[in-house]
């Protein structure tokens, strides 16, 4: 089984090769939030580090904020083993990259409910060769489709806001004053726990069991929040 250590943007800035020990690979960039594009040199840094090996995670987008993501793979197609994609947008954008790429969580919450044929179809024609997963289900669903999986342990993603409780506001722009920070939150009506982590909601996974047949363990630093 693979292993791939998760860094925020921020974390990425100051990760040491010695971070990377033991991992097959480093990803970072944001499945949820098109502000944490991450810097030319933490890429640089972490695709050495990473024996050359660096995922890019990225999010559904404003059409503002694409542009700023087409140029950053443009730019730095080099560094990248592959990319998360969520933004069927921007799938299409980056099947003309020719890059390796894995359905993030929101686009595999959408592929597990669609007609297999059709999104079998979509995968080859997009050549999307893997799932993000953090749900037994969805996990099954990716195999289902042929997909290898990859395993986010610890938290399951729920929903995205376009609103900032951090910053009190609905702006695209930001000053990522979340950064490293996660808010708990707890509802009697909902009856457990969520954990705000930048602009996505998470719930903690009921179970710590990895799935079988699992291709790759995305896994984050001691500490880190859900995202």
């Amino acid at each position: 089984m693979e292993k791939v250590l998760l860094l925020s943007p921020w974390q990425a800035e100051k990760a040491r090769p010695k971070a990377l020990a033991g991992f097959d690979a480093a990803m970072t960039g944001s499945e949820f939030c098109h502000n944490e594009l991450p810097s030319a040199e933490a890429a640089a840094a972490l695709a050495a580090a990473g024996g050359g090996k660096f995922i890019l995670s990225t999010p559904i987008m404003t059409d503002k904020a694409l542009g700023g993501w087409e140029r950053f793979v443009r730019k730095h197609r080099s560094l990248l083993a592959e990319v998360v994609v969520n933004d069927w947008g921007f799938a299409g954008f980056l099947r003309t990259q020719r890059l390796e790429l894995s359905a993030g969580r929101l686009m595999m919450r959408e592929l597990a409910l669609l007609a297999p044929g059709w999104v079998k179809d979509f995968l080859r024609r997009h050549g999307i060769a893997r799932g993000e997963a953090d749900r037994p289900d969805l996990a099954e669903a990716a195999k289902r489709l042929g997909l290898q999986v990859s395993w986010h342990g610890g938290y399951v993603f729920r929903a995205v806001t376009t609103y900032c409780p951090f910053e009190d506001h609905f702006k695209a722009a930001c000053s990522l004053s979340c950064a490293g920070r996660t808010l708990k939150l707890g509802n009697r009506q909902l009856g457990q726990d969520l954990f705000l982590a930048g602009n996505a909601y998470f719930s903690e996974q009921t179970t710590k069991k990895i799935p079988a047949r699992i291709y790759r363990q995305v896994i984050r630093p001691a500490g880190s929040g859900p995202a």
